[in-house]
């Protein structure tokens, strides 16, 4: 059975769905699509999954800086003024500057599964290619 759609409804619908597969996708919980269909798709229930998205976002962001300055620190790397790193689909860390040690800052933030992960969820939820990280 078709029913029409309208144009309002779609893309309300289009924009749900997306936040629901980021969330979900980025940080393996599941945003309830059907609650936001039961609240008719208000622009409320829209507005909460998108600043529960931003959260979730900055605290990647923070957890993923966090683990990268922690690795540098061990390696007795100053990220002062700040780095600033490429950021590859599957995780990998590239440094954006030359650096004098930047093959060695690249291996051991990529051999880091904790570092890895971090920022692949970071990548996942926002979408961003570039981390920049400054003195703590």
């Amino acid at each position: 059975m078709n029913l029409p759609i309208s144009v309002s409804t779609s893309a309300v619908s289009g924009v749900a769905k997306s936040l629901v597969r980021n969330v979900s996708d980025g940080l393996g919980k599941a945003l309830d699509f059907d609650a936001i269909l039961r609240g008719g798709g208000s622009a409320a229930a829209i507005e909460s999954a998108v600043q529960t998205e931003n959260v979730d976002a900055k605290s990647l962001r923070s957890d993923a800086v966090s683990r990268i300055r922690q690795v540098l620190a061990g390696i007795g790397v100053d990220a002062n003024p700040g780095l600033t790193f490429g950021v590859e689909p599957d995780g990998q860390l590239r440094l954006s500057a030359d650096h004098p040690r930047a093959a060695e800052i690249e291996m051991r933030l990529n051999e880091n599964p904790d570092v890895r992960n971090s920022v692949r969820q970071w990548v996942a939820t926002t979408g961003e290619s570039q981390l920049s990280v400054g003195p703590a």
